[in-house]
């Protein structure tokens, strides 16, 4: 695809986003592209975070290790990898059809669109601060819209309310896993958590 037709795709994203997810499955990547997409865009995205430190020695307002690059890309990519399988088979066990393949698919490109808003934040946040924030809720809003139709379309639910079901399940399963995992650590930074 040319420059244009992503930027074409991403507009159909806003303006349709079940007929996008249709879309962006229909290119039938292979998986190690989709992989690679993945690493690509969790990279952009550590960039587009870090830049602002770099640049204007503005903070980063992450705890403890991930207010460093690395450790902030690797939770991003491996993250986003673990909530592709967490959506894939949840979906699969509430009845969805879709593949991993299709999943990933969705939710790259999704990873893909916050990106690009990212970047436009990024250069808004200098000249226009409060639009800026006021960018990011209406952008997170919408999101959550669109990333039901992209499930919803990845598993051929065809109903909005069963997708909703299925990303709230996720989340829990997701929360429950990561509790889980920073008790067996020892704390949120992997500190030894104080006798009370």
């Amino acid at each position: 695809m040319s420059g244009q037709d992503w930027g074409a795709l991403a507009l159909l994203t806003v303006k349709d986003p079940a007929e996008a997810a249709r879309q962006v499955m229909a290119m039938g990547l292979p998986r190690q592209v989709l992989w690679l997409a993945l690493i690509v865009v969790s990279l952009l995205n550590t960039i587009l975070l870090f830049t602002p430190a770099i640049v204007a020695g503005l903070p980063v307002l992450l705890p403890g290790v991930l207010a460093n690059p690395v450790p902030y890309f690797l939770l991003v990519s491996v993250g986003l990898v673990v909530m592709i399988h967490v959506i894939w088979w949840i979906g699969a066990k509430m009845g969805g059809t879709g593949s991993l393949d299709d999943v990933a698919a969705v939710m790259i490109w999704m990873q893909a669109l916050r990106v690009a808003v990212q970047a436009v934040s990024l250069v808004l946040q200098f000249l226009f601060p409060i639009f800026t924030l006021f960018l990011a809720v209406a952008v997170g809003v919408y999101s959550l819209y669109i990333l039901l139709h992209f499930i919803d379309q990845a598993h051929r639910m065809g109903s909005l309310a069963r997708s909703a079901g299925v990303l709230i399940a996720s989340v829990l399963a997701l929360a429950l896993a990561m509790t889980l995992l920073l008790t067996l650590v020892g704390g949120p930074m992997g500190e030894a958590i104080p006798n009370v």
